[in-house]
Order: structure tokens, then sequence, then C-alpha cells
């Protein structure tokens, strides 16, 4: 198909420029979006299933305008957007992803909200230790765009493996992220703090209702146990089966991937740290605490991950 005069000025300028090929990006976005629905916000960190969350609802008979968005304040969706800037610098082509480009236009939807305007939010949490290695993968590119080749699975595996180790550790951060993610991202935009309400760790889920909003809260482990349940007592919709998607093990990087995670043996004091936080003691039992310890520190399995675990 003949290009437009316009669609080839654009596509030129989105090459020379960042700046503008944002600007492009969050236009055309805005063309996209169906603002007459009631918008359901997935509102969750990264790797921790909104993918899946988003093809199971996609497949549904349901009437909403759907959002996949992991920052809805301000500075953190500039600071993701600098993230982008300089990846595309690094590559020499101008990336970014729609999440931000939904977080952007939600936020901007938000701030022009009536006065007691009621949002209706789906978000899941996961073992945290096993999303910042997921994110660590998912987003090496943005974090180290001049050492992405290390996860590719080509060239010599031991030698990178230990590379993207040495990187895992000493460089990449965001551990703590999910450990604070609800104080920084969830309670000051939606004034709902998730650790007021004991969870029911048994259940797998906590449903939400405040002035401001309705939320689900799910725990990624338990998803397919609970999803039809949870969406129906929270949306009142019916739901077959769970669309799996954005999985790490289908991704370029699998390989790599699959090997570190056999490989690597956290210090105790992360364990300690992750597992002995707020959102892990919160969300999740000593017992899976401590399974969760030995999975991640072998060494530490009957002392300091057990002990950690049940200091509650």
């Amino acid at each position: 198909m003949t290009k437009t005069l316009w669609q080839t000025l654009d596509c030129k300028l989105s090459r020379r420029s960042h700046h503008y090929f944002k600007w492009s990006a969050n236009r055309a976005y805005r063309t996209r979006r169906e603002a007459h629905l009631e918008p359901l916000i997935i509102y969750q960190m990264g790797k921790v299933g909104s993918s899946t969350l988003m093809r199971t609802f996609e497949a549904l008979d349901h009437p909403y305008e759907l959002f996949q968005v992991h920052a809805l304040t301000w500075p953190w969706i500039r600071k993701i957007e600098e993230q982008y800037r300089h990846a595309s610098s690094v590559r020499g082509c101008p990336i970014l992803d729609e999440h931000i480009l939904a977080s952007r236009y939600l936020r901007q939807r938000m701030d022009r909200s009536k006065p007691g305007a009621r949002w209706k939010i789906i978000t899941l949490v996961r073992d945290p230790i096993a999303r910042n290695i997921s994110t660590f993968f998912q987003g090496f590119p943005i974090y180290f765009p001049h050492l992405r080749g290390l996860i590719e699975d080509s060239g010599d595996m031991e030698t990178r493996l230990n590379r993207v180790i040495d990187v895992f550790l000493n460089q990449y951060a965001e551990h703590d992220s999910p450990l604070i993610w609800y104080d920084e991202h969830f309670k000051p935009v939606f004034d709902v703090d998730v650790f007021d309400t004991p969870f029911d760790t048994s259940k797998g889920y906590q449903v939400y209702r405040t002035d401001r909003a309705d939320v689900l809260l799910m725990r990624l482990e338990d998803l397919d146990r609970i999803f039809p349940q949870a969406i129906h007592e929270f949306a009142g919709l019916h739901v077959n089966d769970i669309k799996s998607a954005n999985i790490s093990s289908q991704k370029p990087y699998s390989s790599t991937y699959g090997a570190f995670k056999k490989r690597i043996e956290l210090p105790i004091a992360y364990v300690e740290r992750s597992y002995g936080s707020r959102f892990a003691r919160h969300f999740y039992s000593p017992t899976e605490l401590a399974d969760f310890s030995a999975r991640w520190c072998p060494s530490y399995r009957h002392q300091g991950a057990i002990r950690m675990a049940t200091q509650r």
C-alpha cells in the first residue's frame, strides 16, 4: 500500500526524534481507546500475570474498556519513558512499550475525571524473588541495552550465565520494587491500603470496596484455582478457562532464563530481606515463605529462612 505524504513524514520524524516518536505513539494510542465504556484497570507490578489477565478478558463477553498498566503516578511514568528514551538512543531506533502509552493516557484521563469518580481495578501479587528474576529478564534490553546480547540463547552458556548472575546481583536496581510497590504505586493513586485488611492465604484472593475504588487482589500462584470464583464475586463474570500469555519459558531468552533459575543461589541476607518484608509476610504463610526460601537459598533450608518465615 502506498504511504501518504503524512505517513512518510511521520515515519521519518519518528526515526530522527524520540520526543516526536513518543508524541506520535501516544496520539495513535488515544485514537484506539473506547472512552464511552467503564474502565477495568489491570494494575500491578510487571511480570505478575497481567498479560494473562488481559488475554483472558479479551476472550470474554464483558462491558469494560480494558487497561493493562504498571505505573499510574507521574514520576514513575516519566521515569519509565526516560528508560525507553535511553534504550532507544543506545539501540539506534525508537522503542516504546504500549504499557507506558496506556499509563500516560489513563493518568491524564484520571486527572480530568469528576470528583467522586470510582475505579474498578484487578491486581495480582507474586513471590517477590520469582517476580524479580522474571522482570530482570523481561526488562533486560531496557535496563541494560548495551548488554542485551548476554541473555540471548546463543554462544557459550557458561560464560554468559556467570555474567548475567553478576549483573542481577550487583547492577540490577529493582530488587526492593515488589516489597514497596503497593505503598508507592497503588495507595497514592486509589487511596486503598491493601495491608489494612488481613489476607486469607488459604483463600488466595481479597476484594476491597471503598468510596474510591473496587479492587480484586489475587495471588498469581493460586490463579488457576481461584480465578473463576474471584472474578464472579468481583464483577459477576463467568470464566471457563484462563488464557496464558507473556510466559518467560516461551521467550527468546528461555534457555538462559531456565539455566539462571537452576544455577542461582541467593545470599542469605537477600532472602531474609525479601521474605521478611511486610509484603511477603502479609500475602504468604510462614510455610510458603520457608518453601520459597529453600528454593532460592538451598543451603539455608533449615536455618534462617525458616526462622525468618516463622517470626510473624
